[in-house]
């Protein structure tokens, strides 16, 4: 490997350091952790190899090995270090700086060194201004009447606004990693790979997504493949039920409990409620040398705990006509399910976007049926 003085950032591991991977520094390179890692078949040299990459502060390089976004942080390499190191905390520190990197206007960059305070303060804030507003709005006791309160057709306008920000998020951001990664790997596609590129893009959607095959591989990691998929599949049902909605009766109020939508949407919110509150278990009983979190890594899965679990008590005093009380809920429901989606390009859920796209190009690696002009590798 020629390395140019150009190659070497000497601020890229200090700054890697500050999200969680110091211990690179005592790393030895002894390819232990390659040896154990259950993944490590289906990446050459991984994780040793990036880490090599940081230690000589090579930025692009460690940015541009796709490997790491594979990784299912089931840490069973800082287990077996003989010297202590943590290779699976620097891997989660890798992609948290390499997330922000690759976040448009460098949004990320300024999330991830916010602190919980902060975003306490914004939900405040705006909880504040809806109840404001509704109680203005609709200032009588009783029954609540939501559509009163704040209009369907202006939660319907900033949803598709919101949606728009999510997906330009993911967009630039999928873009800036694919350009990264094309130093592992560079494609050349030429028109007849076209269908087998589609069908990669499922089989890694139904792979990846759904059965978690990935995460199942990992012995340590079982706990987190089920929390996962619970978290798909209720996040799955509660767009369907959104988007069914928003279609067919945008400004019809909520369904009838017993309805086919209310019912799939009631228990999208339970799956999300149970995968969220399964993976933030799982980070408070594992923290320790071997299991770092930083609120950046919590952030996303407390906003999909808190915003179905007032979206669910919302429509519990809704029923029960408790209306004081209930404006209040349902503001904090529409804060914080719009920081939820707001965030999501910039918080661990983008994780989940990028696994999947790096998931994809090894299944593109992998291809036997591939020639081998198209794959520089």
């Amino acid at each position: 490997m020629v390395i140019r003085s150009s190659d070497v950032d000497l601020g890229f591991l200090k700054e890697l350091s500050s999200l969680g991977g110091e211990s690179v520094g005592i790393c030895i390179q002894c390819g232990t952790c390659t040896a154990t890692c259950p993944l490590s078949n289906a990446m050459k040299g991984f994780p040793r190899k990036t880490i090599r990459h940081v230690q000589l502060g090579l930025r692009d390089r460690a940015l541009g090995d796709i490997d790491m976004w594979l990784c299912a942080s089931c840490r069973t390499c800082n287990a077996s270090c003989p010297r202590g190191a943590s290779p699976g905390e620097v891997m989660s520190a890798l992609t948290r700086y390499a997330s922000a990197q690759y976040s448009p206007l460098g949004l990320g960059r300024w999330l991830l060194r916010l602190e919980l305070s902060s975003y306490l303060m914004l939900g405040l804030i705006v909880a504040v201004i809806l109840v404001a507003i509704g109680l203005v709005a609709n200032p009588q006791p009783g029954s609540m009447d939501l559509q009163g309160f704040l209009p369907f057709k202006y939660i319907d306008l900033a949803g598709v606004v919101v949606g728009l920000m999510v997906l330009a998020g993911l967009a630039v951001g999928g873009w800036k990693m694919w350009k990264a990664t094309q130093n592992d790997v560079a494609i050349k596609f030429a028109g007849h790979m076209l269908p087998a590129a589609i069908k990669a893009a499922f089989k890694t959607i139904i792979e990846e997504m759904i059965l978690q095959k990935s995460l199942r591989r990992c012995e340590s990691n079982i706990y987190g493949a089920a929390s996962h998929l619970l978290l798909v599949i209720g996040f799955v049902g509660a767009a369907l039920t959104t988007t069914i909605i928003f279609v067919t009766a945008p400004n019809a109020g909520p369904p009838p409990l017993l309805s086919p939508l209310k019912v799939l949407g009631n228990a999208s919110a339970v799956l999300m409620i149970a995968g969220s509150a399964m993976m933030l278990g799982s980070r408070f009983t594992k923290r320790g040398k071997e299991y770092r979190y930083y609120f950046y890594d919590w952030l996303f899965l407390a906003l999909v705990l808190s915003s179905s679990l007032t979206g669910l008590l919302t429509e519990a005093l809704r029923l029960y006509g408790v209306s004081a009380s209930g404006y209040v809920v349902y503001s904090l429901h529409l804060v914080l399910i719009t920081l939820m989606l707001v965030l999501a390009p910039y918080t661990k859920f983008v994780h989940a976007f990028y696994r999947l796209i790096a998931s994809w190009v090894g299944s593109i690696k992998g291809w036997k049926e591939v020639p081998e002009r198209y794959l520089e590798v």
